[in-house]
C-alpha cells in the first residue's frame, strides 16, 4: 500500500462508515464467540490501529498483538495506542501461539502463498479459537482503489471457504456483504478504471448525513444477512475455527 493510503487511512478510519461496519462486524462476532478481557487476540494486519481502537473500547485489557509489515501504518497504530506492534507481513510474521481469537482484515491477497498463511494462521491459534477474515470480493470490482491499495486478488465465496478448510479450519460462516452498494462501485470502477493519473482509494469522507446513513444501512444488512445472507456483495466475510 502507497504511503499517502495509510495517511488516508488513518485520517477517516475512525468515522468512515466501511470500516466503521466491518469493524462492528467484528467486535460482534467476537463478543458472541464470548471473548473476555484478557484474552490474546492477534490482529494479522493491524493497519493503522482502527481495529485496536474498536477492540479496546469493548475490551480495555485486551492481551493485543498487532503485525503490519509497513512502518507507517505501525507508526499511526502506536500514536492510537496498540500495546503490541510487531513489523512483519503474512509470509514472515514470527509465531505467536496460544491466541484466543485472529482477525485478519482485507490483508491475505498482500501474502505470497495464501494457504500458507492461512496454516500460519491456525498454528497460531489455541484450540477451538476463532479466525475472523476479511476479503474484496469479484474481480469485476476491481479498480483504480486496487492499485492505490495494492489488491492483488478479489475472491468468491467459495474460494475462500475452500483456502480455509484446506488450512485445517472448520467454517461457520462465510458471506458476502456491502451488497447494496454492488451495483453503484461496480459502475464507479468500471467509468474510472482506465482514467489517467495517480491511483487513488476510493477512501473519500461522505457528507455526514450520508455517512451515517451508510454506515446503519451496512448495520442493518448485518443483521439480515443472519437470515438472508446476499448472493454478492464487494466482501467476503468468514469466521472460522481451529
Amino acid at each position: 500500500m502507497k504511503p499517502s493510503e495509510h495517511r488516508r487511512m488513518a485520517d477517516v478510519e475512525e468515522r468512515h462508515w466501511w470500516y466503521r461496519a466491518l469493524r462492528r462486524r467484528v467486535v460482534s462476532d467476537l463478543a458472541a464467540d464470548g471473548l473476555r478481557d484478557g484474552d490474546p487476540v492477534l490482529d494479522a494486519g493491524c493497519g493503522t490501529g482502527g481495529t485496536w481502537r474498536a477492540l479496546s473500547r469493548r475490551w480495555p485489557a485486551l492481551d493485543y498483538t498487532g503485525l503490519d509489515p509497513a512502518e507507517e501504518a505501525l507508526s499511526a497504530a502506536r500514536a492510537a495506542g496498540a500495546p503490541r506492534l510487531v513489523r512483519a507481513g503474512l509470509d514472515d510474521a514470527p509465531p505467536v501461539a496460544g491466541q484466543r481469537a485472529i482477525i485478519c482484515l482485507d490483508t491475505l491477497y498482500y501474502a505470497a502463498d495464501e494457504a500458507a498463511a492461512l496454516a500460519r494462521l491456525r498454528g497460531a491459534l489455541r484450540p477451538g479459537g476463532c479466525l475472523l477474515l476479511n476479503l474484496p470480493a469479484f474481480d469485476c470490482a476491481r479498480g483504480r482503489h486496487d492499485e492505490a491499495v495494492g489488491v492483488t486478488r478479489r475472491y468468491r465465496r467459495p474460494r475462500v471457504a475452500e483456502l480455509l478448510r484446506g488450512a485445517g479450519f472448520a467454517v461457520e460462516r462465510c458471506e458476502y456483504w456491502n451488497a447494496a452498494l454492488f451495483p453503484v462501485a461496480l459502475a464507479w470502477r468500471a467509468a474510472t478504471r482506465s482514467s489517467g493519473g495517480e491511483a487513488r482509494s476510493d477512501l473519500a469522507m461522505p457528507p455526514a448525513p450520508l455517512n451515517a446513513a451508510l454506515a446503519g444501512w451496512l448495520d442493518l444488512e448485518r443483521r439480515l444477512g443472519r437470515l438472508l445472507p446476499p448472493p454478492f456483495g464487494l466482501s467476503v466475510y468468514a469466521l472460522a475455527r481451529a
